[in-house]
C-alpha cells in the first residue's frame, strides 16, 4: 500500500491539526500494515460491525465496549472525514480494544493483521 502506512496516517492528522491523548496506544503500529496483502478494509468492516453492535442496543453497551467508550467515539468521528488515514488509526485502536476485552473475530483480525499479541 505505502512504504510507511502509520507515517501517512500521522502526516494526515497533523496537517488537520488532530492530537491523541497521552498514552495513546497506536494499534496500527503494531500491525503489519505495509504488507502486499494487507487490506485497511478489514479493520474498516470490523469496527463498522462493532459500532453497529453498539449503537443497536437499547441498554448502551455492546458485548466488549460501552458506546461512550473514547476508541469507539474516536473512529465514529474519523469516520465523517473523507480520506482513509483519518480513520484508519482509529479503526485499529477499536478493534484491538474489542479483541483485548474477548471478541474473537476482532481477535482474529488483530492476528491475521500481524498484531503479535494475537496467534490464529
Amino acid at each position: 500500500m505505502s512504504h510507511n502506512l502509520l507515517d501517512q496516517c500521522l502526516a494526515a492528522a497533523k496537517a488537520n491539526n488532530r492530537t491523541y491523548p497521552d498514552g495513546y496506544g497506536f494499534a496500527l503500529a503494531y500491525l503489519k500494515a505495509d504488507e502486499p496483502d494487507f487490506n485497511p478494509a478489514h479493520l474498516r468492516d470490523c469496527a463498522r460491525r462493532i459500532v453497529a453492535e453498539a449503537f443497536a442496543r437499547n441498554t448502551g453497551h455492546w458485548r466488549h465496549v460501552r458506546t461512550n467508550d473514547d476508541d469507539l467515539i474516536r473512529y465514529v468521528v474519523a469516520q465523517a472525514d473523507l480520506g482513509w488515514e483519518h480513520w484508519l488509526i482509529e479503526a485499529a485502536q477499536l478493534v484491538h480494544a474489542a479483541a483485548l476485552a474477548g471478541d474473537k473475530e476482532a481477535a482474529r483480525l488483530m492476528a491475521y493483521c500481524g498484531h503479535p499479541g494475537f496467534s490464529v
